[in-house]
């Protein structure tokens, strides 16, 4: 199970290197005519929450960030695997005026976690991520406790009492993790997020195109042709392997690249069956070394392959594959 502390200390670690990454927002908050980088503080219940907006070590400008435990998830009831799924409810509190860049930091996170296996820390190991439709809260104003001294020093000079506060509001959704005994390590058990599939198409004119593919329903198989006798004194038929097939079917996410641009006109036209095909599928450990190939057979024929177009979601395309042979092996 996840120990909710590590798991803070890794959300907070992500949202803060969202300044690494291209094409997100500069995290920066403006204070007057100063622009102070802001700083993501991630609390559990059992952590001080909101207890201040201002760094004044590091000169940040601090979101506080709220992690509890949802209640909901359970164990698969398969013994001695320890396979579950838990959600976590995630709370950030930030400056109205910062909405549109914590909805592009929302979608940052989502693009770091969500359908990866992280290493969340020591006692919670790895877990695979997914996230829930954020949700917005009601705009409060919250009052600045960093200037209190100053308000109480107005106050009595001038005889009049002040009040310097910031338009605030929530942004909340669901983080649900899952995770099976050992996964991520030696003897541990494997993740089918754990497997790439490679697809490399070589035209005569075009050339080598390779993809690696974002699958949806993939299959590797093996079925063996028998020749089945049963004898007159035995209780059961008995087998004898005459022939041994091997294929591998998919669904995929279609993009728009040269890769499935030329794909698509090879397609169209009928040509398909002329191209060369090889399918590289592996499965890898966490370090991105590889386990063992699944399937590499050198060049492949596809017997079917059609492209799904459904109405309001994402183009696919549906392939299947078997070794090829050639002319001197077939008689």
């Amino acid at each position: 199970m996840i120990d909710i502390k590590e798991f803070s200390v890794f959300i907070q670690n992500v949202l803060n290197n969202v300044e690494s990454a291209s094409g997100y927002p500069d995290c920066s908050f403006p204070m007057g005519k100063v622009d102070m980088p802001i700083e993501f503080s991630v609390r559990t219940p059992s952590a001080p929450f909101f207890d201040s907006t201002i760094n004044a070590t590091k000169g940040s400008f601090v979101i506080p960030v709220m992690l509890e435990e949802r209640g909901d998830g359970s164990f698969e009831a398969y013994p001695d695997i320890g396979m579950y799924e838990e959600t976590y409810g995630l709370t950030i509190v930030f400056p109205v005026s910062e909405y549109e860049d914590m909805i592009s930091i929302y979608f940052f996170l989502a693009m770091q976690v969500v359908g990866k296996i992280k290493l969340i820390g020591e006692n919670s190991g790895y877990a695979c991520f997914n996230l829930g439709v954020p949700t917005n809260g009601q705009m409060q104003y919250l009052e600045a406790r960093e200037y209190s001294q100053f308000c109480s020093d107005v106050s009595r000079v001038f005889g009049n009492g002040i009040n310097i506060s910031r338009e605030w509001a929530t942004m909340s959704f669901d983080v649900s993790v899952s995770s099976i005994n050992g996964l991520g390590k030696a003897d541990g058990f494997i993740y089918g997020n754990q497997v790439r599939h490679v697809l490399t198409m070589k035209y005569d004119v075009e050339g080598t195109l390779s993809e690696t593919l974002v699958p949806i329903q993939p299959s590797t198989s093996e079925e063996c042709n028998l020749s089945t006798q049963q004898g007159v004194s035995s209780k059961y038929a008995k087998s004898l392997v005459n022939g041994t097939a091997k294929g591998d079917t998919n669904t995929v996410f279609v993009k728009a690249n040269l890769f499935w641009k030329t794909l698509m006109k090879h397609y169209a036209n009928g040509t398909l069956k002329e191209a060369t095909v090889t399918l590289d599928v592996g499965v890898y450990l966490m370090d991105g070394t590889l386990f063992e190939k699944l399937s590499s057979t050198g060049e492949m024929v596809m017997s079917s392959s059609s492209f799904d177009p459904e109405i309001g979601k994402t183009l696919t395309f549906t392939y299947a594959l078997t070794p090829k042979a050639t002319l001197g092996e077939i008689s």
